[in-house]
């Protein structure tokens, strides 16, 4: 199965303007970026891709708050019929990859904390494909790469120092894989 072009053509039927939608174009860099990232890696790419692709389909949604867009990609994924055409197994990973790619992992003392829209649990990569996604959507605004060091800057001034940290944690982690970062920072 095409899972890519399955993917590609659920996209187009929710964003479907002639000229595509700055989300749309958003998912094919993420895309781009992971299918990169990854080509080294021994892991299921289809999960992977739809997951890049599929990522910030919660922003479809009329919802309250931008952060809030995780969570209701996550449902999108497991209720949406649109998406029948994944197994069960892949859909629960595909909506976990929506549900844990905000941030650069936000935690249920984070939301306690800091009083964001989100309901009270972690919002943390925890899989290779979770942690790619998460990493790719970072150093990617609209549909420009920005950087590593961008993302650091970013979130650092945003959230202080500890979430510019995280970033620099998820760089690690994907070292550890055996991913070169050089050319991304």
């Amino acid at each position: 199965m095409n899972y890519f072009s399955i993917s590609y053509k659920a996209l187009r039927n929710i964003y479907p303007e002639k000229n595509p939608s700055p989300v749309f174009r958003h998912c094919l860099k993420v895309f781009q970026i992971v299918k990169i990232l990854s080509k080294k890696l021994d892991i299921q790419k289809e999960i992977l891709y739809l997951g890049a692709l599929l990522h910030d389909i919660g922003r479809m949604a009329d919802i309250p708050h931008p952060m809030l867009h995780a969570v209701e990609g996550e449902k999108i994924i497991l209720q949406s019929k649109i998406f029948d055409f994944m197994d069960q197994e892949t859909r629960n990973s595909v909506s976990k990859i929506c549900r844990n790619h905000i941030g650069c992992g936000i935690t249920a003392v984070d939301i306690e904390n800091q009083k964001l829209p989100l309901p009270i649990s972690d919002y943390i990569p925890e899989t290779t494909s979770e942690l790619l996604v998460s990493f790719a959507d970072n150093i990617c605004s609209g549909d420009k790469i920005t950087g590593i060091n961008h993302a650091v800057t970013r979130y650092t001034n945003e959230l202080g120092k500890e979430y510019g940290n995280k970033i620099l944690d998820q760089c690690e982690q994907l070292k550890v894989l055996g991913i070169d970062l050089s050319h991304l920072y």
